[in-house]
């Protein structure tokens, strides 16, 4: 479990050593006014779901769009009054950067889509994966591009509440991507590569004619397909819960390998996390004392009701961690990307040598 330590407080050692008694005491203060702020009735979110072990550990589960301003303050919210031993972050350590980077330098940072890309993605990683990174890329640029924010704004709230409470922990408890993208590549059907390669290439030529219908209209001014209403509305329930039927009917492999097997995952995590803590002792004599935890999960809205279905089930996570070997049809598709790639690379050139053979005639420097 990738864990970063959330610091509170900073002391001198020659300090520490002359001030031993008030140290324990910060220590001992810092413990009651949290306690004293989480026994006060909290006035969570309607986000937020709540779950218990059987220790008797708490688990808040904050349910967010990640492209949604209210799900950020739903989220200071939350680990305000709750004053948490630890947060969860839907992240892996691959994604750890987006804590440390203010949007605007992630705004900067981002990759334009274009063929080099492609290209370089495929070099970088092979032909299915880099091809699924480059969609990934793609589907990001789109949304900030509509909404004019970055996705994962929630999970930088979160860091930063949780640096402010004392003794709070931070863990990082999702699958690591490259395994959910390889396992993603592996168990696609035929007719899901079929659909979603449809699928992306229209939202290509939709994003490419609203482009061009900007800079046709005399104002400049770009149509936007994406609203914050319509995210706002797919953190209701019964509205996602019919997207997410709709998916898994369309693309089962897909869905089963993005969502269902990502909620065993961060289910696992959690209930990793929500184990009774030890009370920070007050004094060097007093004996151990172990207490329920309290816990603040940050997840995808569409994750919240799986982690709910598997709370109290036995998980097998050794089997959606491993990486299948390339199927039949998984090959031949990278042996047809490379095919199709390796005769338009040749149609090129020969697109070009027709040109110049045509060009150099007229030309006059060559009379």
């Amino acid at each position: 479990m990738a864990i970063l330590h959330v610091r509170f407080w900073t002391v001198n050692d020659n300090w520490l050593t002359r001030r031993k008694k008030s140290y324990v005491e910060v220590f001992d203060l810092l413990w009651a006014v949290k306690i004293w702020k989480r026994k006060m009735i909290p006035k969570l979110p309607k986000s937020v779901t709540e779950l218990v072990t059987e220790e008797g550990c708490k688990v808040y589960l904050v349910g967010t769009a990640h492209v949604s301003k209210k799900s950020i303050r739903d989220v200071k919210q939350t680990i305000q009054q709750l004053q948490p031993d630890s947060v969860i972050l839907e992240l892996c350590n691959s994604r750890v950067s987006l804590l440390h980077w203010d949007e605007q330098k992630l705004m900067e940072a981002m990759e334009t889509v274009n063929l080099q890309l492609l290209l370089r993605k495929i070099k970088e990683v092979g032909v299915k994966v880099g091809l699924l990174e480059f969609l990934f890329i793609m589907g990001v640029n789109f949304v900030v591009e509509e909404l004019g924010m970055f996705p994962g704004g929630e999970m930088r709230a979160a860091f930063k509440e949780a640096k402010k409470v004392p003794f709070c922990k931070l863990h990082l408890a999702d699958r690591p991507i490259f395994i959910t993208f390889k396992r993603i590549v592996a168990g696609l059907s035929l007719q899901e590569i079929a659909k979603l390669g449809f699928g992306f290439m229209s939202l290509f030529f939709i994003i490419t004619k609203n482009r061009w219908d900007s800079q046709q209209n005399s104002t400049g001014t770009q149509k936007k397909l994406l609203k914050k209403e319509f995210v706002e509305k797919l953190k209701q329930r019964d509205v996602l819960e019919e997207l997410k039927k709709s998916i898994s009917k369309h693309l089962p492999s897909f869905y089963h390998t993005l969502i269902t097997e990502r909620d065993i995952y961060l289910t696992h995590m959690l209930r990793q996390a929500a184990k009774p803590i030890e009370r920070p002792q007050t004094s060097i004599s007093e004996s151990t004392v172990f207490v329920p935890s309290v816990i603040v999960g940050v997840v995808g809205m569409c994750h919240v009701s799986g982690i709910e279905k598997n709370w109290n089930n036995e998980l097998n996570i050794q089997e959606i961690m491993s990486v299948p070997a390339p199927s039949f049809l998984s090959k031949t598709l990278g042996v047809v990307i490379r095919a199709a790639w390796f005769g338009l690379m040749c149609y090129g050139i020969y697109q070009l040598g027709t040109w110049v053979h045509h060009f150099m005639p007229s030309c006059s420097i060559f009379h």
